[in-house]
């Protein structure tokens, strides 16, 4: 069955881009740039402070970043460029190509070990692994276009990413990332939590493209195993609780009535104190002056809570066994009752 569109005619539609002369080549670059100009004019402030000595006279950061935009404004204004050339339509119609061929590698349609050397090519992505999928979560249609701000991040920070734009029933957009060690998967990891707004989940690494739909599941998992209405980044190999939750909710939900018994029976305002309790103190490392110092009260007020929980479950929390499931019961709970 013949994949459309393939990587090799992307990359037939770049050299016949190249071909229609100068002009249009600059009107193309000139128009990326311009919708990017507010990203590349902070890169340009980060760059001049960080390198030009402080002192009195030093301008204030947002002297400079005004400048840098009129600057930018000026070097892209391009007034003699023919407007025929419809570059913001190139553009699109690249972006489209481009997310067609990541949603192919996720999906699993191209296996061919050429197909996928071709692609590797044409998305500008390392040959080698090792890589990563991220499934980051949208609410809202056209939201998705913040993934270029993203990628635009992580290309400054040396990770080479793909993207797919459409949510495809997901309720999210993915993308494969190249990660060579733990320093770009962090990178990662803190351009995501920075400049992503919803739940997002990094999969395990894998080391060929052939991997990725597999690796998409997991990193789906991940995003959900997130807190609900809240910007944290879930890196699945840092999650294995929360990811096996996600993975089974309608059983772990049975785990979660079964496992904290009456305190699901308790007026909402009380059981919400002794649940956060219960999920502070393991969050502790299981330790009460901790925990007490976290939720500002007595450790005899948290020795007291902890009490109660076990009174209402019949699990000790001194059993590794019982805190085990208690903690699986808290991640179903979480998946149930956070809003």
């Amino acid at each position: 069955m013949a994949l459309e569109p393939q990587a090799g005619n992307y990359r037939a539609a770049m050299e016949s881009d190249a071909e229609s002369g100068l002009a249009a080549d600059l009107a193309l670059l000139a128009s990326v740039l311009a919708g990017r100009r507010d990203e590349l004019a902070e890169a340009m402030t980060d760059q001049i402070m960080s390198e030009a000595p402080v002192h009195e006279s030093h301008p204030a950061r947002e002297v400079l970043l005004r400048t840098c935009r009129a600057h930018l404004d000026a070097l892209l204004r391009l007034p003699d460029l023919p407007p025929h050339k419809r570059a913001h339509e190139k553009i699109q119609a690249r972006e489209r190509e481009r997310s067609a061929l990541v949603g192919a590698v996720l999906d699993g349609h191209i296996q061919d070990a050429q197909d996928l050397w071709d692609t590797v090519e044409a998305l500008r992505l390392p040959h080698d692994g090792p890589y990563v999928v991220v499934a980051a979560e949208i609410l809202e249609v056209g939201e998705q276009e913040q993934i270029r701000v993203v990628e635009n991040r992580l290309s400054r920070a040396g990770v080479r990413s793909a993207w797919r734009l459409q949510s495809d029933g997901h309720a999210a957009v993915a993308g494969i990332a190249a990660v060579r060690g733990t320093a770009w998967l962090e990178a990662l990891t803190e351009v995501l939590s920075a400049a992503w707004p919803y739940r997002a989940g990094i999969s395990p690494r894998f080391q060929a493209l052939g991997g990725a739909r597999r690796a998409l599941r997991f990193a789906t998992l991940a995003m959900v195993g997130g807190t609900r209405g809240s910007a944290g980044v879930t890196v699945f190999d840092r999650a294995p609780v929360a990811v096996l939750a996600a993975s089974a909710p309608d059983v772990m939900a049975e785990v979660a009535e079964v496992v904290l018994g009456s305190l699901n029976r308790l007026p909402d305002e009380e059981r919400a104190v002794l649940v956060g309790t219960l999920r502070t103190w393991l969050a502790c490392g299981g330790s009460v002056d901790t925990a007490a110092k976290t939720l500002f009260c007595h450790p005899n007020t948290v020795r007291y809570r902890l009490n109660r929980v076990t009174e209402h479950t019949g699990r000790s929390l001194t059993d590794p066994q019982a805190v085990t499931e208690l903690n699986l019961a808290l991640q179903a709970d979480h998946l149930t009752w956070v809003a």
